[in-house]
């Protein structure tokens, strides 16, 4: 109940500020009817607001009834779960490091974790929680402007890619007018949004400077695309890798996260300025958002994790004290460059601007190494720039392995072209078998995969050809050159080929002798059988080009014989380069397609 001396000093601090000719009173509540209420200044309903506060009052208007200041006694501050919010915090904190530590282990390609987990601290974690800072401090200062005290945000978490989906403010106090609340949500993202792009601009000149050397990152860059103020502005000042760098991606998220808190729903920044621009018709811009981050979800699932959040916080954002007051052209402005930041930094899907392309020719992709040698596999990489813009390459390597990258560090402008030497290490790989690898070329949004082929193998001392192993003969374009495949063991041998041959050659491979006939369409994996003391023959003609073709028999131990067939008088028109990029693909032999092969 109000009593009558607490109902006379509030009468009297109402009147300092408006002119009221009705008031009525219920014994809990005290309404005053004022003419014209919208013709006031909001400030003097914030110096209402702050006077009856101090008698533990506080007053508010209605949407409905637009001519209407009711004050009614003080409820307290919001009841928040600290104790919820502190775990979610250091949850979120800790998939942070996990996600920063997971990339720049494989974008440095560094086993070392000391080494990684402090990278990553600096390089990733830092940077990422400045910008978030930067965004808290700055609602800080403007809910302390506004006479609001600031409370600790929900965090949400995501170990999958992100580190974190960003977080959530609710409030403790409720504004005291519409330009407020546009002002804190505004402030908060335009902040969010500057700091990101320092950080990002960072992240790419030091990728320019020190260039990954190995890069093999799981990231959800590749999943999300790029957001537009990357196509509009990043790509254009400046060239960056495909993989960013650490700080780069710190950035990256930044941008991501901060255009995910414009959306108009809930509590988020966004909700916050759609509330106090359409009010209780905000909800449906909520729902609306709600969908469109579900949709997004299906692209990166953790979305639906943000959404989820939302609508249990709440769907409709907190209503000012003031809903009376007419948004003025400030926080109009303040509400478009909002709208702006969700635009720029929404990742582009449909939206995509692609300024770069490229083509990329690897010479001989497929390597026999004989096990015990201890030998690497070196890979020369030719690339044309090809595109519009400048770019600077980066290489990763699937499944994940160590990968020396060799070559320019330069920018490659538009028709330039570069070679680089990629090497994969396989001095310590002792296990025979057939080793398959991609090799991924990134440049801004492009992204060009390569097969690699590595065959490690012991030679055989039952199989042979022609009585050697390894066999090397040298032989003329459209020449037919036949060769024996002996069996000397004291059993029946299963076996398979596998030839391929340098950039530029075609050739045919036929044989005879053969229990299984070559050509026919068989479900075995060792089709061939060459009996104890029996031998098959193989011919092969080529007939274009010159250099080395490969031809590899062997069996499911891949105890191999290896016959290197030396090619001369093949095509000299035109650059090496240039027959390499006519290059047809690799020459691979199985049950199912092995004579005829061109």
């Amino acid at each position: 109940m109000i009593s009558d001396r607490e109902r006379a000093q509030i009468e009297k601090t109402v009147a300092k500020y408006y002119d009221y000719r009705k008031v009525s009173a219920d014994g809990n509540s005290i309404t005053f009817i004022i003419e014209d209420l919208n013709s006031y200044l909001e400030d003097d309903f914030n110096h209402l607001v702050d006077e009856l506060a101090t008698i533990d009052f506080v007053c508010f208007t209605s949407s409905s009834e637009r001519n209407q200041i009711t004050v009614i006694r003080s409820i307290g501050s919001r009841n928040q779960n600290y104790l919820l919010r502190v775990i979610l915090l250091v949850a979120s904190l800790g998939s942070v490091v996990y996600v920063g530590y997971s990339y720049v282990r494989g974008y440095t390609g560094s086993n070392s974790l000391p080494y990684v987990l402090f990278s990553s601290l600096i390089n990733f974690t830092l940077p990422l929680f400045l910008i978030f800072l930067s965004r808290e401090l700055t609602k800080f200062f403007v809910m302390a402007k506004n006479g609001m005290k600031y409370s600790l945000p929900v965090f949400v978490p995501d170990p999958l890619g992100l580190g974190t989906m960003g977080f959530i403010n609710t409030p403790r106090q409720a504004f005291k007018t519409r330009h407020s609340m546009i002002e804190t949500g505004a402030a908060s993202l335009i902040a969010g949004f500057a700091s990101s792009i320092v950080v990002i601009f960072i992240g790419n000149f030091n990728s320019i400077i020190n260039p990954p050397t190995s890069p093999n990152i799981n990231s959800p860059v590749e999943l999300l695309s790029s957001p537009l103020i990357f196509q509009l502005l990043f790509n254009r000042v400046m060239p960056s890798h495909g993989i960013l760098d650490p700080i780069a991606f710190a950035g990256w998220i930044g941008i991501v996260v901060n255009s995910f808190n414009a959306f108009p729903a809930g509590y988020l920044d966004g909700g916050l300025i759609a509330t106090a621009l359409f009010g209780n018709r905000s909800v449906y811009l909520s729902y609306a958002s709600i969908i469109a981050i579900i949709g997004l979800g299906i692209i990166y699932p953790p979305w639906v994790l943000l959404a989820v959040f939302v609508v249990l916080l709440g769907m409709k954002g907190p209503e000012p004290l003031n809903n009376v007051s007419k948004v003025l052209a400030p926080g109009k402005a303040l509400a478009v460059i909002a709208f702006a930041i969700l635009i720029l930094g929404m990742v582009p899907f449909p939206y995509h601007i692609v300024n770069s392309d490229f083509t990329v020719q690897i010479e001989n992709p497929d390597a026999v190494i004989v096990n015990g040698t201890h030998e690497n596999v070196t890979l020369m990489v030719h690339l044309v720039n090809s595109g519009q813009s400048s770019i600077v390459p980066a290489f990763s390597i699937s499944p994940a392995t160590s990968l020396k990258v060799q070559g320019p560090s330069k920018t490659i402008a538009k028709g330039e072209n570069a070679t680089y030497m990629l090497t994969i290490p396989f001095y310590n790989v002792n296990k025979t078998g057939m080793y398959d690898y991609s090799i991924t070329t990134y440049s801004g949004e492009i992204s060009k995969t390569y097969p690699v082929k590595i065959m490690l193998i012991d030679l055989s001392g039952i199989l042979s050809v022609n009585n050697e192993n390894p066999f090397s003969t040298t032989i003329f374009e459209n020449q037919t050159y036949n060769f024996t495949e002996y069996n000397t063991g004291l059993s029946t041998l299963h076996l398979n080929v596998i030839s391929f041959s340098d950039p530029g050659i075609k050739y045919s491979l036929t044989g005879s002798n053969l229990t299984i006939p070559l050509g026919q369409s068989q479900e075995a994996a060792f089709p061939l059988s060459v009996k104890a003391g029996k031998s098959m023959v193989l011919s092969i003609t080529p007939t274009l080009g010159n250099g080395t073709i490969t031809v590899v028999t062997y069996d499911a131990n891949y105890s191999a014989a290896i016959a290197h067939i030396i090619v001369k008088n093949g095509s000299s028109a035109g650059s090496k380069l240039a027959q390499n990029l006519q290059a047809p693909p690799e020459r691979l032999i199985n049950n199912r397609a092995f004579t005829g092969v061109s």
